[in-house]
């Protein structure tokens, strides 16, 4: 019998998760900066290793006799991480690499707080693979924080 707190908690994971590759990546399209090749590259290994998140976790949604969100429609309606970007776009059409750290490292936030969802809902229902799992990406995202925070502190 799937635990429906758990379900629901990793179906929201996985919509965040969808949202926020799409979001890096399109960051990594998109940076216009002075260091131009240092965010792309950056922006880069973000967005790789949050697509290489996705498909466990919707795997461990089908070990818990529950549908993996099947559309990019379910996976934006199950997101609650903020898809809008506040950027302002530059006259040849990309985005300030300060502005792309900014909405990044909002998202991490926000990001890491269901991650810690999820993982509380794992414990509760005793999937300690799932368990284990979320601890590092929490591991891997407080990296990320870190990173994304020393880009703009050092200006």
């Amino acid at each position: 019998m799937p635990e429906p707190a758990l379900v629901r908690s990793l179906t929201t994971l996985v919509g965040d998760t969808a949202s926020f590759y799409l979001q890096a990546h399109a960051a990594h399209w998109n940076v216009e900066a002075p260091n131009f090749a240092e965010l792309h590259k950056f922006f880069g290994k973000l967005y790789e290793d949050v697509h290489e998140a996705l498909d466990p976790l919707a795997e461990y949604l089908r070990t818990h006799a529950a549908e993996a969100p099947c559309s990019l429609k379910s996976m934006i309606e199950a997101s609650t991480i903020p898809a809008e970007f506040d950027g302002h776009e530059t006259p040849t059409g990309g985005y300030l690499g300060t502005d792309l750290l900014t909405h990044l490292s909002r998202l991490n936030q926000a990001y890491f707080k269901q991650l810690n969802s999820t993982y509380s809902a794992a414990t509760s229902a005793g999937d300690l693979g799932l368990a284990n799992f979320l601890q590092e990406r929490m591991t891997a995202h407080r990296r990320w924080m870190w990173q994304l925070r020393s880009f703009t502190e050092r200006g």
